[in-house]
């Protein structure tokens, strides 16, 4: 099933085998060029900033029925060439900045995929700046997240363990080739996502629990 609304994505329903059964991924491509730039940046960091392609994937996989085991974010076209990037006149901070903020509200996204019975987001096809601004913001939020939580009350405490679970469990960038992350990666990162579930619902369960 393709999704041809008018969206700031497309999506594509495709099929992998992983272990010898057949496994939804869903297929995320931007429609069009997005730069991420300073203005981008400027909104994330005044709070005033909501991301609709987030949201979009949000109702994509809701509408599948618990159906997804990943969604495939690819930050390129059918032909390799960029559709997601990073403004080069931003300077080496700044992109560590936009990364940090972006992985801030992804964790979010992750969560809310979880709920629905999907293991979370791959991006692919990303180039070097992007790559590096994703590896250096995530490592950012992490070192945020654990300091916070030395001295966090048990509900925050519960809440941030899950974050951290996240970022290094339901999230991966490659500047891989879909084609080529599709061959060679797509299944056994479903398959390793599978045997991680039982640590993400025990933690849903705590953090439930701790109210």
């Amino acid at each position: 099933m393709a999704d041809n609304s008018d969206g700031n994505l497309t999506f594509e329903d495709r099929d992998v085998e992983v272990d010898g059964k057949p496994r939804r991924f869903l297929l995320a491509r931007p429609r069009g060029a997005v730069t991420l730039d300073a203005d981008r940046l400027e909104r994330m960091r005044s709070g005033d900033f909501v991301s609709m392609i987030d949201m979009e994937i949000l109702q994509a996989v809701a509408t599948r029925g618990g159906e997804v085991a990943v969604v495939v974010f690819d930050a390129a076209d059918a032909a390799g060439n960029p559709l997601w990037t990073f403004d080069p006149k931003l300077d080496d901070e700044l992109r560590i900045e936009l990364g940090r903020w972006l992985l801030k509200s992804q964790v979010a996204l992750y969560r809310e995929l979880i709920r629905m019975k999907s293991s979370g987001l791959v991006g692919v096809g990303f180039g070097k700046l992007e790559l590096a601004g994703f590896q250096r913001g995530t490592v950012r939020v992490a070192t945020d997240l654990a300091s916070e939580l030395e001295s966090a009350e048990p509900a925050r405490a519960a809440q941030i363990e899950i974050d951290l679970w996240l970022l290094e469990h339901a999230a991966r960038w490659s500047g891989l080739a879909l084609a080529d992350y599709v061959a060679s990666g797509l299944a056994s990162d479903i398959a390793e996502r599978d045997g991680k579930r039982e640590q993400i619902e025990k933690l849903l369960a705590d953090a439930a629990a701790a109210g």
